[in-house]
């Protein structure tokens, strides 16, 4: 269920039932209005305000994330929150500010001295 106003605005005892939410440029600065919506499998957070992905965790479903264009810096505590969500296959996060600084390589093969080096891959992740 997609539910109107991109699903934010949904009535608290109807958000569980929303698998998807879209509110990209409403200014959001944090997730806690995330927290009933257990349901989300696809969420599009771009052209927001986000400096952490704090309470993203209550999506135990998220397959597909979108934060481009965020205030995200901490790409070890991005990846660490992002790690618990199991059935993760897609992540958006260009244009944030750790991808300005980002040391990885596009290739699946390199080792490097990045945050994500030692993190197995079953996620598709975009970050320039």
């Amino acid at each position: 269920m997609a539910a109107a106003g991109g699903g934010w605005d949904v009535a608290p005892e109807n958000a569980a039932l929303v698998e998807e939410v879209s509110v990209p440029a409403r200014g959001i600065d944090h997730l806690l209005r995330l927290l009933p919506f257990t349901s989300v499998i696809q969420l599009n957070l771009n052209h927001n305000q986000l400096r952490s992905l704090d309470g993203i965790q209550a999506c135990a479903l998220l397959q597909s994330v979108d934060v481009r264009d965020n205030l995200l810096d901490d790409t070890v505590r991005m990846v660490a929150q992002l790690g618990q969500l199991k059935r993760l296959e897609r992540i958006d996060a260009r244009q944030n500010p750790f991808s300005r600084h980002f040391m990885g390589s596009t290739s699946p093969t390199a080792h490097d001295a990045s945050p994500l080096a030692a993190t197995p891959c079953r996620v598709r992740l975009y970050w320039r």
